[in-house]
C-alpha cells in the first residue's frame, strides 16, 4: 500500500513540468486581446478646414495700412505615416497642405488688392490612445516647420502642433479618422496661427 501511494505521488511529481508547459500562455500585446490596436504601420490620407486665428491689429502687415484687417479661412489636404508602438502610444510624420487663405484691407484704400497666399507644415506627433475600443479618442503633439507662400514672396518657421481626435475602425484595418489641431508658428509668422479640422481615412498593415 505504501509502495502504491508512493508511486501515485512519484507519477505526480513527474507529471508537474509537463502540466506547467501545457499551461496556456497569453502574450501581453496579443492580437486577440487588441484586435483595433495592434502595433504595425499605417498611412492615411484626408481633406481639412483651416480656420484662420490670426493677429489682426494689426500685426499682419499689409503696405499703406496699419489697422482695420480682415482674414479668410482656408482648405486642405493632407497625408499621414506613422507606427503604432503599443496598444497606447503611436507616432506618426504629417504632411499638411493649405490654400485659399487670405488678408485683406477693409477700409477701402486697398480694395481689391488682397494678399492670399497657400502654404505647407510638416510635423512629428506623438499620440496617445487611453481608450482601445472600436472608437479610439486620442490626444497629440508635434513640432515641424511650416511655410506660407504670399505675393511678396516665402515665409517659414518652426510650428507646433497641440490636437485630438477620434479613430473608428470600419474593420481591423480601414479607419474613419476625425481630428482638430491648433497650430501655433514660431517668429517671424507667430501671428499667422490657425486650427484645422481634418477627416480622412487609414489604412493598417
Amino acid at each position: 500500500m505504501t509502495g502504491r501511494i508512493a508511486a501515485l505521488v512519484l507519477g505526480a511529481i513527474l507529471a508537474l513540468p509537463a502540466a506547467a508547459q501545457q499551461k496556456p500562455q497569453q502574450p501581453e500585446w496579443d492580437d486577440s486581446y487588441y484586435p483595433y490596436a495592434r502595433e504595425g504601420f499605417y498611412i492615411g490620407l484626408g481633406a481639412q478646414f483651416a480656420l484662420e486665428n490670426f493677429d489682426k491689429d494689426p500685426a499682419i502687415d499689409v503696405p499703406g495700412n496699419e489697422s482695420d484687417i480682415t482674414a479668410d479661412d482656408g482648405g486642405g489636404v493632407e497625408l499621414r505615416a506613422g507606427y503604432r508602438v503599443n496598444p497606447y502610444v503611436a507616432g506618426e510624420v504629417l504632411f499638411q497642405y493649405y490654400w485659399g487663405f487670405e488678408v485683406r484691407d477693409r477700409a477701402g484704400a486697398l480694395a481689391g488688392q488682397n494678399d492670399s497666399f497657400d502654404g505647407w507644415t510638416l510635423t512629428a506627433n506623438a499620440k496617445l490612445y487611453p481608450l482601445l475600443g472600436r472608437i479610439q479618442p486620442y490626444g497629440l503633439a508635434g513640432i515641424g516647420g511650416i511655410v506660407f507662400n504670399e505675393k511678396q514672396g516665402e515665409d517659414s518657421g518652426f510650428v507646433a502642433r497641440l490636437g485630438g481626435g477620434v479613430d473608428f475602425y470600419l474593420t481591423d484595418r480601414l479607419v474613419l479618422d476625425l481630428e482638430v489641431a491648433y497650430l501655433f508658428p514660431a517668429s517671424p509668422i507667430s501671428e499667422l496661427q490657425f486650427a484645422t479640422f481634418a477627416a480622412g481615412l487609414q489604412y493598417r498593415y
